[in-house]
């Protein structure tokens, strides 16, 4: 998982320094960085990156025990089905989920200190 953790923020931390591209005012940013829903695009990243073959599903849970034994929020994944992929799928898809919801302040200030530094490089 912790793979799927990093990708997740780094995408994450895309999306957001992408949204902010185009501004120069730093209070602006700041501002517009701390204010911005993530809620879609998390839920997004956490979709893309959701393996949808038995084997890697399978080598998850084989590291993390409780991908296969937590009943998932939403539901089984797929079609629905209480499967053990499923199930595994679907927590995998969750785990993500609120692992980016904790991280997302952090991800949000990590993306602020990098632009500002490279405001300060480019003065």
């Amino acid at each position: 998982m912790d793979s799927l953790y990093t990708d997740a923020e780094e995408l994450l931390y895309d999306f957001i320094f992408h949204e902010i591209a185009e501004e120069q005012d730093y209070k602006t940013i700041k501002e517009q960085v701390m204010e911005l829903d993530c809620y879609d695009e998390i839920h997004s990243i956490a979709d893309s990156l959701t393996p949808i073959y038995h084997g890697e599903l399978l080598e998850l849970a084989c590291d993390n025990n409780e991908l296969a034994i937590t009943e998932p929020e939403l539901g089984p994944a797929f079609g629905g089905e209480p499967t053990p992929i499923n199930i595994i799928a679907a927590n995998v898809y969750e785990f993500i989920c609120n692992y980016m919801y904790k991280n997302e302040e952090s991800i949000k200030k990590q993306v602020l200190k990098e632009y500002h530094q490279q405001m300060k490089g480019e003065k």
